[in-house]
């Protein structure tokens, strides 16, 4: 018999006032998946809760949660959470099994708008930030960056920035050649082709994959990743 959507609340929330609590409730009272998730890692999640205090660090983990929710409506995905943490360093928030032999990473980050404008979701910045998060992707594995919008992000936006990063890492991986000095260029060259995908969701609803990635996602996991959002 499967863990009730009250005990699973009373577990995470006993103790906490949050502003999670109403939207979590939604989540564990429909979906006997993510219910079953977040029973196991209930000391996970209770924690982040905790250090949740702002209205920012709120949202974050909202976003993060909400794509392991989305994950899951797939029943051919199983979830993870934070698999990678104990051996230390930089890692994954999730990592999946598609069809039990599939291993796929998700690193999830939340974006919101700065100002009035659109001017945080796109150029240097959110170029920044794709090569920042490609340090916690995992070698000849598939990984995903989920991109968590508060605003519209547009698809041929994100495909530009993922073409300029590809471009960006030829660049430097001759730099490197050629020079001394260069590990942590070396390290953003690997780590940039780990990069399978991009998703965009909310915000956008749509995959872009890196067509220079080490390893690319395949055709049904793609098919499977884009259904998620449609």
């Amino acid at each position: 018999m499967g863990t009730g959507a009250q005990e699973v609340l009373d577990a995470i929330f006993a103790g906490l006032v949050s502003s999670l609590y109403d939207e979590f409730s939604d989540w564990v009272t429909t979906s006997r998946r993510f219910r079953a998730f977040a029973f196991e890692h209930r000391v996970k999640i209770r924690s982040k809760i905790r250090a949740a205090t702002s209205e920012m660090s709120a949202s974050d983990l909202v976003a993060e949660l909400s794509v392991a929710r989305l994950l899951l409506a797939d029943r051919r995905f199983e979830l993870a959470y934070e698999k990678y943490a104990a051996v230390g360093g930089r890692s994954p928030d999730f990592t999946a099994t598609f069809r039990e032999n599939t291993l796929l990473n998700v690193e999830v980050r939340r974006i919101q708008p700065a100002g009035s404008g659109p001017e945080m979701l796109t150029g240097a910045k959110l170029t920044r930030l794709l090569a920042d998060k490609a340090g916690q992707t995992r070698a000849r594995e598939h990984n995903v960056v989920w991109l968590w919008c508060d605003m519209p992000l547009a698809a041929d936006t994100t495909q530009e920035i993922v073409a300029r990063l590809h471009k960006q890492a030829l660049a430097n991986h001759k730099t490197a050649r050629e020079a001394e000095g260069h590990a942590n260029t070396a390290r953003f060259v690997n780590s940039y082709g780990q990069i399978s995908a991009v998703m965009v969701h909310p915000g956008g609803s749509y995959l872009v994959e890196n067509t220079a990635a080490q390893l690319s996602l395949g055709p049904e996991l793609a098919r499977a990743l884009r259904a998620l959002v449609q």
